[in-house]
């Protein structure tokens, strides 16, 4: 009966120190993982994985874990599409301008029934500044 509960004893002993080794074993694995340059937050393995992979290399923001990444990338998005916008609105501001030059010669090269069109356009009277 002794070494039966000596056994227990034993085995949960064991238990617990398995344990405790698997709770160092994370904590130096947390502990390895960078931290996030912009929140602190530590590296998800995934992310740790694919900075050491060649697609990593190549990653415009390192420092960044998979959340502030992304929120970067929606940024830098965001803004080139803006510029975009304003520069497509610039050209054909320019290219539609009634006071331009190429506006006038542009008018004379359409047909009738083009300007007919944009006579009967609501946006008539807003591209002649009426």
């Amino acid at each position: 009966m002794a070494a039966c509960v000596r056994y227990r004893v034993q085995a949960q002993r064991a238990e617990e120190r398995r344990r405790e080794h698997e709770r160092r074993a994370e904590a130096e694995r947390e502990a390895r993982l960078p931290k996030c340059a912009e929140c602190g937050g530590r590296f998800s393995e995934e992310r740790f994985a694919q900075l050491a992979s060649e697609v990593g290399r190549e990653d415009p923001y390192p420092e960044l874990c998979h959340n502030c990444r992304a929120e970067h990338r929606q940024v830098e998005h965001a803004a080139e599409f803006q510029r975009t916008m304003q520069q497509h609105l610039a050209e054909w501001t320019a290219a539609h301008n009634p006071g331009d030059a190429r506006w006038a010669e542009h008018e004379e090269k359409r047909s009738f029934y083009d300007r007919l069109a944009d006579r009967l356009s609501p946006w008539y009277d807003i591209r002649r500044g009426l």
